[in-house]
Order: structure tokens, then sequence, then C-alpha cells
């Protein structure tokens, strides 16, 4: 698995110990497990393959490590229930602000291929948010930053991937999606339109 990590940020940034967020990043490749652990032990920062260490889309190579953030409106025994998890998942882990009453956590996801196409991969992050609709909308960007979490005590780790047919299906439902706006967006501009028609009649 290819990605980049940022080795001096450790869990998240506190406001009174700025790092830089866009620079100093470092290109990897490691198993599974061993990413893994850096999320969940070492508590790295990750994002995509980068040409640079400048981390911006620009400079977006792959991304085979995808992730949706849950700040709010589920719980991890709905996570163990739900089914496109139990098929795709490769685990979550909770984030330092986590309690039993306010359940934070990260969904992960890995590719059966990773995706070298920003677009595509934005579309299909948009396509988990659409069936995890508790996930925070940031996550769509193709070099989203996600934090890890030093020393985690609750996560799990599993082998499943996302295949590459049900990514392609994701990018389908989010097409269908846009083309659903864009007509709604087009019905709402010519009802007002007539609407100012009449009173200007």
């Amino acid at each position: 698995m290819k990605l980049s990590i940022h080795e001096t940020i450790r869990g998240k940034p506190t406001k009174d110990a700025p790092v830089n967020l866009g620079y100093g990043w470092m290109n990897i490749e490691a198993t599974w497990p061993e990413v893994f652990e850096l999320i969940t032990v070492d508590g790295v920062a990750t994002s995509a393959e980068l040409n640079s260490d400048n981390r911006r889309e620009a400079n977006f190579v792959s991304r085979e490590l995808l992730m949706v953030d849950i700040d709010e409106g589920m719980t991890i025994p709905e996570l163990f229930d739900n089914e496109f998890y139990n098929l795709y998942g490769a685990g979550f882990y909770v984030t330092p602000s986590h309690t039993h009453e306010r359940p934070r956590f990260r969904i992960m996801f890995r590719l059966e291929q990773p995706e070298t196409d920003s677009a595509r991969l934005r579309k299909i992050n948009r396509g988990l948010l659409h069936i995890f609709a508790a996930g925070d909308d940031a996550c769509k960007d193709p070099t989203r930053i996600f934090y890890g979490t030093p020393n985690c005590e609750i996560k799990e780790q599993r082998e499943q991937r996302l295949t590459t047919d049900f990514a392609d299906i994701l990018i389908q439902v989010t097409n269908t999606l846009d083309a659903d706006m864009l007509e709604r967006m087009e019905q709402a501009s010519n009802v007002r339109s007539e609407e100012h028609t009449s009173e200007l009649q």
C-alpha cells in the first residue's frame, strides 16, 4: 500500500502547538497491518500518495486507503450491524474525543486497486458519504488528512476490500445524484423565472 504520512503529526494537533499541514509529507509503501499500526498505535497522520512533500490536489498520485469520519449519528454497534461495512470495510478506529455518549470514529476502506484519478476518487468518496450519511462531508477531498489516534484502544482491522466493481457503482451513484440535483436546480430556476414574468405582466 502506498500513501503519505506526516511523522511530526501524532494525533490531532492542538491550537497551542500548530504544525504546517501543507508541507512535510513523506511517501511510504507498507503492508496493511503496518499502516494500521502506524495510524492506531503511533498515531501518525496520513494522506494520499503525493509527487512532492506538499499536500494539495495538484500533487495527487494515488490513494488506496479511504476513510469516513463519523462525529455523530452512528454508534459502533450500528457499524458492526452495517451490511456494507461487513462486506467491504477494512476496519475502524476511534478518535481521541470519542466517548460512549458521543461516539466518534473513522471507518476505513481499502480499494481493490489504488485510484490514480482524483476526480474519480472524489466521486467514490462522495458515494461512501451517501451510504454513511452521518459521515463528515469534508472527507471527499482526494488529499484529505486523517489524523491517527496514538495507542488507540477501540479499533478493528479487517482484510476486506472495496472492490473495483463496487467503486464504479459508487461513481455511478454520484453521477446520478449530480444529474438529479442539476435537474432540480433547473426546474427551480424555471419556476422562479415564470413567477418573475407573471409579476411583470
